[in-house]
């Protein structure tokens, strides 16, 4: 039975259908018509897993982008950035479950490379088409182009969150590197996390002894919960973003950030690139698209929201 935990800031439902929406599956059978009973069949509530518009409100205010290292990492330099307005960013990624019905309902397409291939490689393995099934709803949606990232947030009413939103959401006002460690005394070089932190401490399923991962439930990892309620900011699937990622020339070094405080950014619009952002080591460094390996970097999606939004149920 799906549980289902209230997020924390919660959605009014106003002028909007609170009854739930039955998945496909490959039987043809739905939870009316005598299929399996593994999806709570009470009616959904706002901002509940099974809202696909559930949003947690982050306030304005001025917070740190990157970090300095001397590693290599693409991810400085460090500065200040400002959100000079209001915006509602997912509670959770988005599910299985919500991307089917924007597929029932025209806009979105199927991934691509998950319609034939039940094998996700060091991923472990799901059915095809796992998103058509009423078991798997609130498993994320993954291995998504930044294309179909775009059209599924569009159909919800949102956007994909910026860079440096979510970047805001992993690391709150004081620069923390993840959201269950203390604020750092220097946030340009916040403590560094390791492999085994990052995946212990965010509850993120991993078998060393395989070597494998599983996905797991969008309202799954508490541990990895934001500051301000967010769901796997850190575990899970990687989450596209709306910067596309280029490289800017400071003192003579290649850094991703241009120098400088910023209002807003959007980095490099249009140069055909778009960033994701990472689940491991450091929970929130970049990735481009180029060189993205989605056998170990699968690409998932969280939608942002200008204004605050109104309910849209799934199972």
């Amino acid at each position: 039975m799906m549980q289902c935990l209230v997020a924390t800031a919660t959605l009014a439902c106003a002028g909007c259908e609170c009854g739930t929406t039955h998945l496909r599956d490959d039987s043809g059978a739905t939870e009316a018509d005598g299929g399996t009973d593994d999806v709570d069949a009470r009616a959904c509530r706002a901002g509940e897993p099974c809202d696909c518009r559930a949003a947690s409100a982050v306030a304005a205010g001025t917070h740190w982008v990157g970090a300095d290292y001397e590693d290599g990492l693409r991810m400085g330099p460090a500065h200040r950035v400002t959100l000079s307005r209001e915006v509602w960013i997912g509670t959770y990624e988005a599910s299985a479950g919500c991307y089917d019905l924007c597929i029932r309902e025209g806009p979105c397409d199927d991934p691509d490379d998950l319609a034939a291939i039940p094998d996700f490689g060091w991923w472990g393995s799901l059915p095809t088409a796992y998103w058509t099934r009423r078991e798997h709803a609130d498993l994320p949606i993954v291995w998504i182009t930044p294309e179909q990232a775009d059209t599924y947030c569009d159909w919800l009413g949102g956007r994909l969150p910026t860079n440096a939103e979510h970047e805001r959401i992993v690391r709150g006002l004081d620069g923390r590197a993840a959201p269950w460690m203390a604020p750092p005394d220097d946030p340009r070089f916040p403590d560094r996390m390791s492999w085994t932190m990052a995946v212990g401490r965010a509850q993120d399923p991993f078998d060393a002894a395989s070597d494998t991962r599983s996905l797991v439930r969008i309202d799954a990892l508490p541990d990895g919960r934001g500051p301000y309620g967010h769901f796997n900011v850190i575990g899970n699937a990687i989450e596209w973003v709306a910067d596309d990622f280029t490289l800017y020339s400071i003192s003579g070094e290649a850094t991703v950030y241009p120098d400088g405080d910023a209002t807003d950014p959007l980095l490099a619009p249009g140069t055909g690139n778009r960033i994701a952002r990472s689940l491991f080591a450091d929970g929130w460094q970049l990735r481009d698209e180029d060189s993205l390996d989605t056998d170990i970097f699968p690409p998932g999606v969280r939608c942002a929201f200008d204004v605050e939004p109104t309910m849209l149920a799934r199972p």
